[in-house]
């Protein structure tokens, strides 16, 4: 069985997205070139990015046209979406999963790779944060 690892981003008050909704521009205005680097790589080693309907709305809107370095591994990589509304989903490389998290991942977790997910999963082992090295 395959490791779900829960990648995201929190400020240190505990702040996933800015006041405004911004979920991601507070967060990437902060990196340079070697961080931009560092997450490229992390996402990359993911096998399956997992989520719920509500991040894969956002993150297909987002995505698919931006040019930034965590553009690829985003859209390349296969995404799972959890949702029992969603009938169809038309990012690259999705698919709906309408089991919930159990069910949806047996064939994910038998596979090469990691999986990467959102903040809503909920069954999550945590791992310590890893940084770049200097």
């Amino acid at each position: 069985m395959r490791n779900v690892v829960l990648k995201m981003h929190v400020s240190l008050d505990g702040y996933v997205r800015a006041a405004s909704g911004d979920v991601m521009g507070w967060v990437f205005r902060t990196y340079d070139d070697a961080l931009k680097k560092w997450e490229a790589d992390l996402l990359w080693q993911a096998g399956t990015h997992i989520m719920g309907r509500r991040l894969y709305e956002e993150m297909a809107a987002y995505w698919p046209t931006s040019t930034e370095a965590f553009a690829p591994p985003m859209n390349e990589i296969p995404k799972v979406v959890f949702s029992k509304t969603m009938r169809q989903a038309d990012w690259t490389h999705s698919r709906v999963s309408p089991w919930g998290c159990g069910g949806g991942t047996r064939s994910s977790e038998t596979g090469a790779g990691k999986g990467h997910s959102g903040p809503r999963w909920r069954r999550v082992r945590t791992v310590p944060f890893q940084t770049p090295a200097d």
